[in-house]
């Protein structure tokens, strides 16, 4: 990966984005930063709370950062896909630190898609063109081929 800091920063509900963040971190030798919340978004009510708060375009309070974004080269934002946008924990992060972004990448999971628009969101927010982004289905964890997804990934960051 060449002379890059990497930090991948991702916010996981179910486990699937925090499954993909970790092996980014392991391919990319970067840091990984989870972003944690201090509200309950376990079983179905949980659910339905993160979608009504992702409708709503909602920030959350989230725990501070570990790692300063402004200290790396690129820093990728991971984030499921909640009611067809980014996860609340994901739009506090970037809203917090966008001045910070020196580069980003975007990466979403989800069940049915929605990553386009989720994907601009994040561009709005942030300021900040990405210098790629990568869209994940659950089908496509669940089979085992996102890792192929991931490798393309790591090639265009690492251009």
């Amino acid at each position: 990966m060449g002379e890059k800091r990497v930090l991948i920063v991702y916010y996981s509900r179910s486990g699937n984005t925090k499954k993909i963040a970790s092996e980014l971190a392991k391919k990319l030798s970067g840091d990984l930063e989870e972003l944690i919340e201090n509200k309950n978004r376990n079983g179905v009510v949980g659910y339905i709370k993160s979608g009504l708060d992702a409708v709503k375009k909602v920030n959350t309070k989230i725990n501070s950062s570990k790692f300063d974004a402004k200290e790396y080269d690129i820093v990728i934002i991971a984030t499921p896909i909640w009611a067809g946008t980014m996860a609340s924990a994901v739009r506090t992060y970037i809203s917090e630190n966008k001045e910070k972004f020196s580069k980003v990448t975007f990466l979403c999971t989800h069940g049915g898609g929605g990553g386009e628009k989720a994907f601009n969101e994040m561009r709005e927010l942030s300021k900040a063109y990405p210098v790629a982004i990568c869209d994940i289905s659950n089908s496509e964890i669940k089979k085992g081929s996102w890792i192929e997804k991931i490798d393309k990934l790591v090639n265009e960051i690492d251009k």
